[in-house]
């Protein structure tokens, strides 16, 4: 069941026009997941940590912070 707000009683939110709830399965581990479906945050701060970093601006670091 849906309130007005589009929030299922289960706390998930319905996809946009579409009436389903659509999950993320990024992860092996499906607390993972469900966290990432549920919490845009988490989702973001993810995506960003996964991004790869190139050998020069990862050996920077000493000397920036000097």
């Amino acid at each position: 069941m849906r309130g007005r707000s589009g929030q299922r009683r289960d706390g998930r939110r319905d996809a946009v026009g579409y009436g389903c709830v659509v999950g993320l399965h990024l992860s092996q581990i499906n607390e993972a997941d469900e966290l990432l479906t549920n919490d845009p945050l988490a989702l973001l701060i993810g995506m960003v940590l996964d991004q790869p970093v190139s050998e020069g601006w990862s050996g920077m670091g000493q000397s920036v912070l000097a």
